[in-house]
């Protein structure tokens, strides 16, 4: 719809993907993790960033913190569920923090993880792996050119 045009038959798929997604309501709640009026104001939310999106008005998202957190989002989504939920929510719990203080105080200590990450692990493993990738197919190419049809 951004790089072509909004026709109806596209407004309409846009409203069943909506109304499906609000189906997922079940008793109020929605993967028993979220309210009905949280989920109803996501979805407005995505909605609305969406057509802000189609308009051509969301040139302000980037910028060198989303670019960066775009960096770590990999590493950040390996990381997140394991180290909040098994690692830093128990250990607050058992301090006494309130769940959604540390939800919060989770935040920076996972980006900051997630960062050693990309820079210490997921930067130079990707770099050795399209090495040794490229360096396979260059070898497997000459070994056979003579059959590769031209």
């Amino acid at each position: 719809m951004h790089n072509s045009r909004v026709t109806a038959r596209r407004v309409f798929l846009l409203a069943v993907c909506v109304g499906l997604q609000g189906m997922l309501q079940q008793n109020g709640h929605t993967f028993r993790s979220i309210s009905a009026g949280q989920h109803a104001g996501m979805l407005i939310g995505f909605v609305g960033v969406f057509s802000l999106f189609i308009a051509g008005r969301m040139q302000w998202i980037v910028n060198p913190l989303t670019l960066f957190l775009g960096c770590i989002s990999y590493s950040f989504y390996l990381l997140h569920h394991c180290l909040g939920k098994h690692v830093l929510l128990p250990w607050m719990d058992s301090l006494g923090v309130p769940y959604g203080t540390a939800r919060l105080r989770a935040i920076p200590f996972c980006v900051t993880i997630a960062t050693i990450f990309r820079v210490y692990i997921e930067t130079p493993s990707n770099t050795y792996i399209h090495t040794y990738i490229h360096t396979y197919i260059r070898h497997w190419y000459k070994a056979h050119k003579s059959v590769v049809i031209t």
